[in-house]
């Protein structure tokens, strides 16, 4: 493991995975087995070695050379000095005790007050307690008056009638519009987006369709297309949160279809459009790319013309170029093109870690950071000269996080 890249295994596959060193504690899954793993943290350098001092022995002392006192020096210089004091001289003489003090020490005094006096005090105050406490269990609570009953109609009689506010006059429906009665406006439309969902999908021909989808193409531009028949048998739907654009007003209603048969995705996302008052529509570019094959027919050979072509798919970014045959490996990242969450994997992009998608993939406030699964409107290319004998897909750019036209 290096400064500048992480390598270990996968808990799951073992596989030998590497990853930039700013990635490590992040979490995503794995590109092989697609298993969530987590990767290092790096190791903490281990901590410095203070050096201890130790305490410098203190130095011996020698008992000789301890200096005698200066009466012992005295006696040693001259014990012919030394003569015994009578025992008088160690008598003090005892001091005269004064009146006032010694009527206080008496148990007459002061002090002898006071030994009596806080216990006698502390037992006058325990009896008042006590004659207090029976002399209130002794008395009986006095009874309170009755309340004479007042008869409701007094209350009716004295009431006065609420203020009466001018009712609003309503705002007439708007003509050709008959308002809702106790139906929730939000429910109405996600009601009204998944009948338009199923009518478009077990719709068996090109006709009925024309007028469910955005943008408004032609029955000469989508003759040739699935379209133009019945779509694969449909076994399930189910309706994912909507997002809603202010800017330009319309609502998002996305739909995971789940197709049985011999689809060519078993799971695609299906998003009806509803903008202002319009009736909701089918974006049909997304079920062309998808369902419509026009995706992995892309991507199955290159064009040879060097163009840009706008495809719309569920993209999850991956943070390293995983498949061999790729050129320069290290300098590209990877998007998974899928047909939905979960869904079918249709293709595999690549762009340069020093491209400005590269900032995306690692800001927090970016929907396409790594581990992130977004529906996008992509800019695909081949790229055929960094190596003529290994082509692959580029992304040129991300158009927009969403599936306008």
């Amino acid at each position: 493991m290096s400064a500048e890249t992480l390598r270990f295994h996968c808990p799951a596959c073992q596989a030998v995975l590497t990853v930039p060193a700013s990635m490590a504690g992040v979490r995503g899954p794995c590109p092989i087995c697609s298993a969530e793993i987590q990767a290092p943290l790096p190791a903490p350098p281990p901590p410095a070695e203070v050096p201890v001092p130790r305490p410098e022995p203190a130095p011996p002392v020698d008992p000789l050379a301890v200096a005698p006192s200066p009466r012992h020096l005295q006696a040693e210089r001259d014990p012919r000095k030394i003569s015994a004091r009578p025992m008088e001289d160690f008598q003090q003489p005892t001091a005269a005790v004064p009146p006032h003090r010694k009527s206080l020490d008496s148990p007459s005094g002061g002090n002898g007050l006071i030994r009596i006096g806080i216990p006698l005090l502390l037992v006058i105050a325990s009896g008042a307690v006590v004659f207090f406490i029976m002399k209130s269990r002794d008395e009986e609570p006095t009874a309170r008056p009755p309340v004479p009953a007042v008869p409701p109609a007094a209350f009716e009689a004295t009431a006065q009638p609420p203020a009466v506010r001018p009712a609003m006059p309503e705002a007439p429906a708007p003509a050709g519009e008959t308002p809702p009665e106790n139906e929730p406006v939000a429910l109405t439309q996600v009601q009204e987006a998944k009948r338009v969902a199923v009518a478009f999908l077990k719709a068996t021909s090109l006709e009925p369709r024309l007028d469910m989808i955005e943008p408004a193409l032609t029955a000469e531009q989508l003759g040739g297309t699935l379209l133009a028949g019945p779509l694969p048998e449909m076994h399930a739907i189910k309706e994912l949160p909507q997002t809603r654009d202010i800017v330009e007003q319309y609502i998002d209603f996305p739909f995971l279809v789940g197709f049985s048969g011999n689809a060519p995705v078993r799971r695609m996302l299906l998003m009806v459009r509803q903008r202002d008052q319009q009736p909701p529509r089918v974006l049909v570019e997304p079920v062309l790319d998808l369902l419509g094959g026009r995706l992995a027919e892309f991507a199955k050979a290159p064009t040879g013309d060097g163009m840009t072509y706008p495809f719309r798919a569920i993209i999850e970014p991956m943070p390293r170029s995983f498949e061999e045959g790729i050129p320069n490996p290290d300098d590209k990242f990877t998007y998974k093109l899928l047909s939905a969450d979960g869904g079918t994997e249709i293709a595999r992009a690549y762009a340069s870690q020093h491209s400005k998608l590269a900032e995306q993939l690692y800001s927090i406030s970016s929907p396409a950071r790594w581990g992130k699964r977004v529906c996008a409107t992509l800019l695909l290319s081949w790229n055929t000269t960094e190596d003529p004998n290994h082509p692959y897909i580029r992304v040129s750019d991300i158009k927009s996080y969403n599936w306008s036209p």
